[in-house]
């Protein structure tokens, strides 16, 4: 029995590599099938014509609404937490700390 299951663990362990690779394509193929999605979907008729001052001012007026500002905020804010958790939990000091 112990020997089944040292056989089984080792197995599992040879195996892990390939799986972690699989989850990784399957992540990436996912993540590709997203942004072709997401560059379909913001695609607007006459996008293709704007010149680089228009491209400009529309790239402005969207990073100055507040629903961009609330979502990077939240990001930030998100990245601060899993940061402080992650020196917290290894007890590690930062360089200003």
């Amino acid at each position: 029995m112990r020997l089944l299951a040292c056989s089984a663990f080792a197995l599992a362990l040879a195996f892990a590599p390939l799986a972690a690779a699989q989850d990784y394509e399957a992540m990436s193929d996912g993540m590709e099938q997203s942004m072709a999605q997401a560059q379909a979907d913001a695609q607007r008729p006459g996008d293709d014509a704007l010149t680089c001052e228009q491209l400009e001012t529309e790239f402005v007026a969207i990073m100055q609404d507040p629903q961009i500002a609330l979502k990077l905020l939240a990001l930030a804010a998100g990245r601060l937490r899993d940061t402080t958790q992650q020196v917290l939990s290894t007890g590690r000091r930062t360089q200003h700390g």
